[in-house]
């Protein structure tokens, strides 16, 4: 079902009430001519979704029971890689050197179908990440959709506790300091602080630092 709706010029002091406008009648169009009976619920559930994940990739609605300790990984236990779902699928967007996830070859730009036997497919970033999280020793089964051969194989993980701080201090060209964050959640202030000023020091004075 497609619908077609043409927005009207309005005040600027009325954007909000027309948004809102424009939301009640999908609302009622979607509810009246869709082939199959609607929920309300399931309506404005993909309302919220819809709403959080045209902000970025890292934004995401918690349905009431998810919220409580999502943010939270669920061990100390790491596979070394960084996932943001795009069109519903994760793409490993980052994979850190000497870790599980670096010595299975994955790679960024592969794709995660499935996480542990289900699928990984709609799920939010918070989910993600606490599904790639756990003990450390644990087992992690990952299928892989390989950007290069396009082809999915199995792999298993044996999570790791990592074994830098969380960031990392490199100079380069044209006197700048590059501080890479990793992982906030395991970033110590004093020992960053300490670090920045050692590598800020080193090889001659930086001139500016790159924050990524």
């Amino acid at each position: 079902m497609t619908i077609s709706l043409v927005l009207a010029a309005g005040l600027p002091g009325r954007q909000a009430y027309r948004f809102l406008s424009v939301f009640h009648e999908v609302w009622n169009l979607t509810r009246a001519n869709y082939v199959e009976p609607v929920s309300e619920e399931s309506l404005l559930d993909g309302a919220y979704r819809g709403m959080l994940a045209s902000l970025d990739a890292a934004s995401a609605y918690l349905p009431p029971g998810e919220e409580t300790g999502i943010l939270e990984p669920s061990g100390p236990g790491r596979t070394g890689l960084e996932v943001l779902p795009s069109g519903g699928v994760p793409i490993v967007v980052r994979v850190d050197p000497d870790t599980p996830a670096d010595r299975a070859g994955i790679q960024p730009g592969d794709q995660i179908w499935r996480i542990g036997g289900s699928s990984a497919r709609q799920l939010s970033w918070p989910q993600l990440r606490r599904r790639m999280t756990g003990q450390a020793g644990a087992a992690l089964d990952l299928s892989v959709l390989d950007g290069r051969t396009f082809r999915v194989r199995t792999v298993s993980l044996a999570l790791e506790v990592p074994k830098d701080p969380g960031f990392t201090i490199d100079r380069v060209p044209g006197g700048v300091a590059h501080l890479r964050l990793r992982s906030l959640e395991r970033v110590d202030p004093n020992v960053l602080a300490s670090r920045l000023k050692t590598g800020l020091a080193e090889g001659g004075a930086a001139s500016s630092l790159l924050v990524d």
